[in-house]
Order: C-alpha cells, then structure tokens, then sequence
C-alpha cells in the first residue's frame, strides 16, 4: 500500500491543528483566535473548488501553494500584528493542498486505511509538539516543512461530472454536527487548557475513534456518526458539571475522531472524490466556523452553551434518521435499457443504489457497478460490454473488488457479502 498520500495528508492535518486551528504553535507566536480569519477564505476556496464546473488543475496549483503556505506560515510568527491578513491568504492557499490530498488517498486502493493513517499520524504529531514548542517562530518550520511532501506526487486532471445524490444528502448533517462540536469548543476549548490534568490525552481519545471507527463502519454505514453524536452529547451533558471538563473534552473530542473519519472516508469513495471532498470539508469548516463564533458569544452561560448544543445534535439526529429511511428511487423501463459509454445516469442507481451502505463506503461506483453485474452471473466480456471498457478493466476492477473486501476469491467473495 503507498505510503505517501496518507503522510501528505498526515502532513496537513499536522499543520492544520498545530497553527491555523487555534493550536499551540498559533499561541506561542502571539496570533489569538488564528480560526476566525483562516477559515472563512478556506471555506470560499473549497466551495468555488467543489461547484467550479471545469476540472481542478491540481497539477499547476500545488506547486504553487506549497511555497505558499510556507512563507505565509513563517510571516505569521514573525510578524504577528499582520496575522489575520497573512491567516485569510493561508486559508486559500490551503485548500488546494486538503484537495491534493484527498485526491491522492481517493486513488489508492484503500482509501479508507489512508484516512485512518493521516488522521493518527497528523495527531501523533501533534500530540508530540508542545514538548518542545515555545516563542520562538522558528518552530513553526516544523509544522509547515512536511508539506514538501506534496511535491512528489503527480496530481493527474479529473474530469467535472455532477455529484451523487448521496453526497447531498449527508452534507447538511455534517454541517449540524460540526455547528456543535464549534459551539463547544468555543467555550470548553479555553477552559480545557486551565484545566487540563494531562495535557494532549485528548488527541489519544481522538486517535482511539478513529480506529475504533474503521472497524465499526463494517457494521453498517451510520454507525460512526450514531457513535460521534452519542459521545458528542456526553460532552454538553458533562460541561453542566464544573469539575468535569477533562471528561468533556475527552467525550468531544472522541465523538470528533467518529465523525471525522466518516466523513473523510465517505467522500473517498465516490466516483467524482475530488469535488465531493471540496464540498464536505466546506460544510464541516462551516460548522466549526459558525459554532466557534456562537460559542464565545455564549461563553459566560455553560448551560446556554450545553441546551443549544444538545439542540443542535438531536437535529442532527432526525437528519440522520430521515436519509437511513430514505430509499433508491424504483427502477423505470429506461433505467433497464443497455447504458452508452460514460457511465449516464441511468444506469447508476439500478446498479449502484441496491449495493448495501457498507459495500458503497469500501468501494467506488464503477466497481460497484463492475460487483453488481458479476453478482448476476454476467461474464467479464459480458460486463465489459455493457460499461463499455475493456475485459482487462473489469478483471482489473475485480481485483481491486477483491484486496478492499480482503476476499482471495469469489466464493470467499460470497462469503463476505453475506455477512454484510
């Protein structure tokens, strides 16, 4: 498995948590409430990224941005009286790094081990850096020099297509819950940090979702997020009770580890990971956004704080509990008919749309589509000719079926979905 995409991404997320997202290097160079400036232009980025409707050059805009980020990361810590200007031009220049990256994990044959791989290194990482971190701005080269990393990888052009259907429908969810975990960690985040009885055992909370949810999501698609929203809860039930904010910030910051891996993982495996992963981390940058300026509005009144954020996350709920219901739209006589080359929209959701959750987060839509027609007894020349590639493609395709669902072959294949 290739290593590198997960460490770029490892990389970012390490960079992203250690200055722009309030983190420790932000605090030590003097820059207050770095967020409130880095996330707006982050989130205008991400979105004209994910609705531009030609292709994302990639291959042109990381070059560029990766010296970018780096001398604007420098100026920050040594001069910090410009920070909330050098912050908005850092949060552009982010965005085509967080886009490389996930275009490069989204084109591994395991996604998902790749997310699992950044999000625990990136935190690792971190977790590491207040041992040695000071006043110093020099410091901030070890937070921004991995980012060199996404100079090796080549970033091939991805056609535009329309988005899924089912990206939609769990963007608005991601929104709400990251409105909470902003609106908390507006309040508790400072409070934490007087407070704290071990410094950074939260990250190991976070770090323990994360595993606990590439396992769990087997189970069935829903079942991180049902995870994150319990634990999510846990945290406003705990912030009413003064002596437990430890516990708070370990209970926010474990349902975070569960959503965040859902998401990132999700997105990876639709057909188009390129506008779907601009778009999702625009609505969870959102959240976080508008959640962290309600917060400290709200920072005199914790019982505000945990009745509009237990508010937030049963909405979050019934959102979830809406689309779990939700169904594939019933198969017309024209969605029957023999597909033309492309892949056209009729044929997706008669081949796709039947496929369990769990089997749609492992695998992308081609090869579900290529898994759907081996699983009615068509041939591989059978196959290939109704999608229109090669035989070699879809015995391609069928191997990689077969490394993501860790099967040998197709009984053990049968095996396999049937536990599902």
């Amino acid at each position: 498995m290739p290593l590198t995409p997960a460490l770029s991404f490892a990389a970012f997320v390490f960079w992203l948590l250690a200055l722009p997202m309030d983190g420790p290097l932000a605090a030590a160079a003097g820059v207050r409430n770095p967020s409130l400036w880095f996330l707006p232009a982050h989130i205008l980025a991400l979105v004209l990224a994910g609705l531009m409707p030609a292709a994302i050059p990639l291959r042109r805009l990381v070059p560029a941005a990766v010296p970018g980020v780096l001398l604007l990361t420098l100026a920050t810590g040594f001069w910090p009286a410009g920070a909330p200007w050098l912050l908005f031009l850092l949060g552009i220049c982010a965005a085509p790094l967080l886009l490389a990256a996930g275009q490069s994990m989204g084109g591994t044959p395991n996604p998902v081990r790749q997310v699992v791989i950044g999000l625990v290194a990136g935190n690792l990482a971190l977790l590491l850096l207040p041992l040695s971190a000071s006043g110093n701005p020099w410091f901030l080269l070890a937070a921004v020099l991995p980012l060199l990393l996404f100079l090796t990888q080549p970033y091939p052009r991805q056609p535009p297509r329309e988005l899924p259907a089912e990206v939609w429908r769990y963007l608005p969810l991601i929104l709400i819950y990251h409105l909470s975990g902003g609106l908390m960690y507006g309040h508790l985040f400072p409070a934490y940090q007087q407070h704290a009885v071990f410094p950074g055992l939260e990250l190991i909370f976070y770090i323990a979702a994360v595993g606990i949810a590439a396992r769990v999501v087997r189970i069935r698609l829903e079942t991180p997020l049902l995870c994150g929203f319990f634990f999510a809860m846990l945290a406003f039930v705990l912030l009413q009770w003064g002596p437990a904010v430890n516990a708070s910030m370990y209970a926010m910051q474990t349902g975070a580890g569960f959503v965040d891996f859902f998401l990132l993982a999700f997105l990876l495996r639709r057909e188009i990971p390129l506008r779907a992963f601009a778009l999702g981390n625009a609505f969870l940058c959102l959240g976080l956004f508008a959640g962290g300026l309600l917060g400290r509005h709200l920072d005199a009144a914790p019982r505000g704080i945990a009745t509009a954020g237990n508010l937030v996350l049963y909405s979050s709920l019934l959102i979830l509990f809406l689309a779990a219901r939700s169904t594939a739209r019933p198969v017309s006589t024209e969605d029957e008919k023999e597909s033309p080359p492309n892949f056209t929209e009729t044929l997706k959701p008669a081949a796709v749309t039947q496929m369990p959750c769990n089997i749609r987060l492992l695998l992308s839509e081609r090869e579900c589509l290529v898994l759907s027609y081996s699983l009615t007894g068509q041939t591989y020349r059978e196959t290939a000719e109704k999608l229109a590639i090669s035989e070699s493609s879809v015995k391609t395709y069928m191997k990689r079926i077969y490394e993501k669902l860790e099967v040998s072959g197709r009984k053990e294949l049968l095996e396999r979905l049937a536990n599902f």
